[in-house]
């Protein structure tokens, strides 16, 4: 019975490990990415305000109002194409 006892505490810790990694990863999506894209967004306003001000403006309440979708149409839209700032 030792065996069985000791086998389903290591699956218990493996399942517990899962699930934990499982909700970081979803408070990263769900709260960080939005924040991290929202700040981009605005330093890209910012940075090019007269010429593509308003698409990026419209990217601001995109991601502001849709959160985790609006940032995803971000991150696929513009953030890839950016990156990296330049910090001048």
């Amino acid at each position: 019975m030792d065996g069985v006892a000791g086998s389903f505490f290591v699956f218990a810790a493996f399942a517990g490990a899962f699930w934990l990694a499982l909700i970081i990863l979803a408070v990263y999506f769900l709260v960080i990415f939005p924040i991290w894209m929202l700040i981009h967004a605005g330093i890209l306003t910012a940075k090019q305000w007269p010429e593509n001000a308003v698409r990026n403006l419209v990217f601001l309440l995109v991601i502001f109002f849709t959160d985790v979708i609006g940032a995803t149409i971000y991150y696929l839209a513009v953030y890839r194409e950016a990156r990296p700032l330049d910090h001048k």
